[in-house]
């Protein structure tokens, strides 16, 4: 059972996730440099493990690219905060912070 790859705006690139599962908190899977989340599946052992971990938790992969770091970090700071303390206005918060290094970011090139 692979996912559907969708693609979201980042900068002036696109970045493709996949969202597998129903799980109570969000796991997200962070790649290495070279991946690409399509081809992941094809991996027996990869898949597999990928699957376990979308049995219990609502797993996000998402290709891993140079302007995705910083959005891996702000959306992982969002899920940790809300899963240790219980703040479940932190993914909103990390969705405005995101919002806001994307338009800082996009107002540099402009220049």
């Amino acid at each position: 059972m692979q996912p559907g790859t969708r693609y979201t705006r980042v900068g002036d690139g696109w970045v493709g996730y996949q969202v597998i599962g129903d799980g109570p908190r969000d796991l997200v899977f962070i790649p290495s440099w070279a991946s690409n989340i399509d081809v992941t599946w094809e991996e027996p052992l990869l898949a597999r493990f990928l699957r376990r971990l979308a049995s219990f938790a609502r797993l996000i992969c998402f290709d891993r690219g140079t302007a995705c770091w910083w959005l891996s970090i702000i959306v992982l700071t969002g899920i940790a905060l809300n899963a240790a303390f219980g703040w479940w206005w932190a993914d909103p918060v990390a969705a405005l912070g995101m919002t806001y290094v994307l338009v800082r970011e996009e107002g540099r090139r402009l220049l």
